[in-house]
C-alpha cells in the first residue's frame, strides 16, 4: 500500500519538528497533536529514590503522555541536571524509571 499525500504531508511535519526540536512545545505537538498521544501530564516524585538517580535530574519526572491498551505505555519527560548526556548519569534513572513504569 503506498503512501497517500497526506502521510507524507505527516511524515514531512514529524521530520520537521524533529530537525527544528528546541523546548516543550514541539515535543507537545509531536506526541499529542501529530502522534495521537493522550496528554497526561503527572509529575512523579523521587522520593525514595537512590541519590544518584534523585541528583542526576533537574526536577521531578513528569508521565507527559501515554497511549496503548487503557493508556499502558507512557511517555516520561525527565530533565537531566548536567547539560551533557552521560550514560552514568542516565542509567540510575531509567532503572528506576523502568521499575514503575516498564
Amino acid at each position: 500500500m503506498s503512501p497517500t499525500p497526506k502521510d507524507k504531508k505527516d511524515v514531512q511535519k514529524i521530520q520537521e519538528i524533529l530537525q527544528g526540536l528546541k523546548g516543550l512545545e514541539p515535543l507537545k505537538e509531536l506526541f499529542w497533536s501529530r502522534l495521537g498521544y493522550d496528554s497526561v501530564n503527572i509529575p512523579l516524585s523521587r522520593k525514595g529514590w537512590s541519590e544518584t538517580a534523585k541528583n542526576a535530574l533537574a526536577e521531578d519526572p513528569v508521565v507527559w503522555a501515554s497511549g496503548g491498551a487503557e493508556g499502558a505505555f507512557h511517555i516520561i519527560y525527565a530533565r537531566m541536571a548536567s547539560s551533557g548526556l552521560r550514560r552514568t548519569d542516565e542509567r540510575p534513572v531509567v532503572e528506576r524509571l523502568l521499575r514503575e513504569h516498564p
